[in-house]
C-alpha cells in the first residue's frame, strides 16, 4: 500500500496544483497452481487557476504579458 500528497505553488497566487494518489496491490497464493491478485489505484488533482476560459489565451499569465506598461 503506498498514500503520496503533493502540494505545488504558482507564481501568482491563485495558481496551485494539489494531488492526491493511493494504491493498493493485494496477492494471494491459494494454491502452488493458482494464484489471484488485484491492483487498485484512486487519484485526484486539483488545478486552480492554470488557464481561465475557453481557451489558453485567457490565463492570469497570459493577460499579465498582454497588458500595457502603463
Amino acid at each position: 500500500m503506498s498514500l503520496n500528497y503533493s502540494q505545488q505553488q504558482g507564481i501568482i497566487i491563485t495558481n496551485f496544483n494539489k494531488a492526491y494518489r493511493a494504491r493498493l496491490n493485494v496477492e494471494h497464493e491459494a494454491n502452488k497452481y493458482l494464484k489471484v491478485g488485484n491492483n487498485i489505484t484512486i487519484s485526484r488533482q486539483d488545478d486552480g487557476d492554470q488557464n481561465n476560459g475557453t481557451n489558453a489565451l485567457s490565463g492570469a499569465i497570459s493577460s499579465t504579458l498582454r497588458l500595457l506598461p502603463n
